[in-house]
């Protein structure tokens, strides 16, 4: 299974990620969710895969988040995953899923452990 990192490009961390990746020569396939819209059954899946609820996949950093309150909201989890698919930026960003799991958010020691793994198999 080819890994696969989701991103936006204009996130630092994402570039970060990226970065990291491509230094230890990982083949991994990049997957921009604001252009190519992450789907229900994707996000389910990616949920599902790193054993987390929708309220921990949130970035509570994002302009969304803030702007809109959510945080005092009290909002359901099935709530917040419709909210993550109809906004992207409510995801916390770099999510890379290889066949050993789902790595969420940017921690360079972590990147560089997971690129090391990964460039080893090729």
């Amino acid at each position: 299974m080819k890994p696969v990192l989701y991103l936006y490009r204009s996130c630092t961390s994402c570039r970060n990620a990226v970065a990291v990746l491509e230094e230890h020569g990982v083949d991994y396939e990049p997957r921009e969710f604001f252009k190519d819209p992450i789907t229900s059954e994707e996000l389910a899946s990616l949920l599902d895969r790193a054993g987390l609820k929708p309220s921990e996949l949130v970035s509570t950093r994002s302009s969304v988040w803030r702007n809109e309150k959510l945080g005092e909201q009290n909002l359901a989890e099935e709530e917040l995953f419709e909210r993550m698919l109809r906004e992207p930026r409510l995801l916390r960003r770099p999510i890379l899923v290889t066949e050993d799991g789902v790595e969420i958010g940017f921690n360079r020691s972590r990147y560089e452990q997971i690129a090391t793994s990964l460039a080893s198999r090729d």
